[in-house]
């Protein structure tokens, strides 16, 4: 009799650690599914939030891109017009001078004349740096589109490397999968 009730007691000391290690196991399980659930959560928003910013980004640089188009346009608009009032007063001045001669009250108008011509070829000078300006902003803005463009094949990485550690998320969450041929041991 004592055989036997060591051999019970024995049993019952093994059943006992094979159920906690069925508990333990269990508890592990439900820990990794959740680790990869909340995982999968985090990946798929900073993914999002990444996809949005970089549409707004660029949106934004096409917007910025025709505002500075209709800007150049403008600026070429206004150049050619002081252009031509430009040489409208160069024309005029030659004429003032005539006048000049034959009124002695139009020497002042003379004079006025030429400072405006003096002012209108600085204000040409100055469209012409303005016009200088404006191409150095396109090539700033084409080197601000070839950024967005790198940014989209960054995303392209990060999603292969999304796609990745989905996957060893998924193989992290299985470590109970070697007790398979052990059908009796797996939790319910």
């Amino acid at each position: 009799m004592d055989l036997e009730q060591e051999n019970q007691t024995t049993v019952d000391v093994i059943s006992g650690i094979m159920n906690q290690f069925n508990t333990d196991m269990t508890t592990l399980e439900q820990a990794a599914v959740k680790i990869s659930r909340n995982t999968n959560r985090l990946i798929l928003a900073s993914v999002t939030v990444l996809i949005i910013c970089s549409v707004i980004i660029l949106y934004l640089v096409m917007n910025l891109t025709n505002n500075m188009n209709a800007m150049i346009e403008s600026i070429n608009i206004l150049y050619v017009r002081i252009e031509h009032i430009s040489k409208n007063m160069q024309r005029i001045t030659p004429t003032t001078q005539n006048m000049e001669q034959n009124l002695q009250g139009m020497q002042t108008i003379a004079n006025t004349m030429r400072h405006i011509n003096g002012d209108l070829t600085g204000m040409n000078s100055s469209v012409t740096g303005m016009t200088k300006n404006v191409q150095s902003m396109e090539n700033n803005i084409a080197s601000i589109n070839n950024g967005v463009w790198e940014i989209g094949g960054r995303l392209n990485s990060i999603t292969g490397a999304v796609t990745h550690i989905n996957y060893n998320s998924n193989q992290m969450a299985r470590p109970t999968d070697m007790l398979n041929p052990l059908g009796w041991m797996i939790p319910p």
